[in-house]
């Protein structure tokens, strides 16, 4: 029987732990909110603070009891070895790469050291932090886009909102792609909360944040992104139907998910083209009162020529794309010429930045992942990263099945269901297992949660 990962007695090492994973967390999370400043704080304090608060917490906890912590703890080593084959003995370029992977390691048991109270008293702050964030966020992001203006950040200048193609929302200059994890967490956040909090007024509260995050999700219009929620929102209203209706054999819960998913996934998806029409119409409104305020006469002007004076263009919060690819199935392909060139990569991988450097010779532009996760570890750490990665993955996608189809409540059931959106995300994004920012971060301590609740309903 697995033991459960447990911290020394003295309260006090829990709560620094506690405290300084929030930290962490809010520090990525606040990053692009000045990040000229973030860089400096990043190269004088943080990377100098990590390998404390690692060794702090490696001192703290003992044993390393899940086999999910384990495998973390050898593609750590791994990745720090893989390294030294490859050149880079004093960590001068992927220095920063192994530092932040270490960092998820001590991320991931923060739940596992917790008794259920305690930790839900840490998730509720968390969620209620990053929710937060991320609505206040999106809300200014309806503003910008009812009105269709591009917002500057007030503390650097740069971009705080603004629309790739006309119409796709980019929140603080990055790449849709990427804003769009963002809503995402805040919407399940949410969900938890709701399910946590039995207050009517506190559940409509977190109802209309949760619509603001479902509006600025669907106005990145990431493909990648909406059908990860689709995804997910189908298994919420699957785990929901699975309480409500008299349901209690394990064959009918499955065939009950099986038909809920297969019926509202598409419908789900089809939604966000539906709400970009309500939210073109009503931008198109908007615009054309303002418009008219603006040019407005004294009485007795023709009302022909104030109607030619206020016309405005007319905006289409619509993606037209459908499901035709953007180039990621021939960077897919792309695996097999660098296994070619390079077939050394299979044993020690490669570094960060070499890893597309046998791809981007098939392609006009240059580009800096493989827009999947997976493929992104295999090119980085050879088979046996993948390999560590791969083990990691099923042995959590188990526990998450086991969750979804138990008696558990239903705010510890939607937790599984960020980790299966960002699983579903990684498919043909990049952001586990290399990336260190808020999104990875996020996964490594829910996916955390749901093994200690996991290991919890084992031993009962």
């Amino acid at each position: 029987m697995e033991k459960k990962l447990c911290v020394k007695k003295e309260p006090r090492w829990l709560s620094v732990y506690a405290a300084l994973t929030l930290a962490v967390l809010m520090f990525h999370m606040v990053r692009f909110v000045n990040e000229p400043l973030w860089v400096n704080v990043y190269c004088v304090y943080y990377i100098w603070l990590i390998p404390v608060f690692i060794a702090f917490t490696f001192y703290c906890r003992r044993p390393f009891g899940s086999p999910e912590e384990k495998l973390l703890l050898l593609y750590w080593a791994w990745v720090f070895i893989s390294r030294l084959l490859n050149g880079d003995f004093f960590l001068t370029k992927d220095g920063d790469m192994v530092l932040n992977i270490g960092l998820a390691c001590t991320l991931f048991p923060v739940c596992l050291c917790m008794k259920r109270e305690e930790r839900q008293c840490f998730l509720d702050i968390l969620s209620m932090v990053v929710a937060g964030f991320y609505t206040l966020v999106s809300l200014v992001c309806l503003y910008a886009l009812l009105y269709h203006k591009e917002l500057f950040n007030p503390f650097t200048g740069g971009n705080l909102c603004s629309f790739y193609y006309g119409y796709r929302l980019s929140v603080f200059g990055k790449n849709p792609n990427e804003c769009v994890l963002w809503f995402f967490l805040g919407f399940f956040l949410l969900v938890y909360q709701f399910f946590r909090r039995k207050n009517p007024a506190l559940r409509i509260l977190i109802g209309i944040s949760a619509a603001l995050n479902y509006l600025a999700l669907m106005a990145t219009f990431s493909r990648n992104g909406m059908m990860a929620f689709s995804v997910c929102f189908s298994l919420l209203i699957a785990m929901v139907a699975q309480r409500v209706l008299p349901v209690r054999r394990q064959g009918a819960k499955v065939f009950l998910s099986i038909l809920v998913v297969a019926l509202l996934l598409p419908a789900t998806y089809l939604s966000f083209n539906a709400s970009g029409k309500m939210l073109s119409g009503a931008c198109n409104y908007l615009l054309s009162q303002e418009a008219r305020q603006e040019t407005d006469e004294p009485k007795g002007e023709a009302p022909a020529l104030v109607e030619e004076t206020v016309a405005t263009p007319e905006v289409s919060y619509v993606d037209k794309r459908g499901m035709a690819d953007t180039g990621r199935i021939g960077l897919y392909k792309s695996i097999v010429p660098t296994i070619q060139q390079e077939p050394i990569r299979l044993l020690r991988g490669s570094l960060t930045e070499n890893v597309m450097a046998v791809v981007n010779q098939y392609f006009v532009n240059p580009t800096t992942q493989f827009h999947n996760t997976f493929l992104q570890v295999f090119a980085l750490t050879g088979l046996l990263g993948l390999g560590l990665v791969l083990a990691f993955t099923v042995i959590i996608s188990i526990r998450i099945v086991r969750l979804f189809f138990s008696e558990a409540p239903l705010a510890v059931k939607s937790l599984s269901l960020i980790l299966v959106g960002s699983f579903c995300y990684n498919l043909l994004e990049t952001c586990q297992f290399v990336v260190s920012d808020v999104r990875s971060f996020l996964f490594y301590i829910i996916a955390g949660a749901v093994v200690s609740y996991s290991l919890e309903m084992r031993q009962a």
